[in-house]
């Protein structure tokens, strides 16, 4: 369902940046393999702590226009 939503951002709103939707991906891997055991070996890129996510978390806020 995530995959669904990013993508459907990255068409629609070509006038964000390509890699922030890519950063929220690797995030969104990097919670996976938190969430359900860390028993396989993460293919992720780059490390993340709490800082580096909440700021793409307050990037994608600050940049895509949601609406109610």
């Amino acid at each position: 369902m995530d995959e669904d939503i990013l993508e459907g951002w990255r068409t629609h709103y070509t006038t964000q940046p390509a890699n922030l939707i890519s950063e929220l991906r690797g995030a969104f891997k990097f919670r996976n393999w938190l969430a359900h055991g860390r028993y396989w070996t993460p293919k992720l890129g780059r490390k993340y702590d709490f800082a580096y996510v909440q700021l793409i978390g307050e990037s994608i806020v600050s940049r895509f226009p949601f609406v109610a």
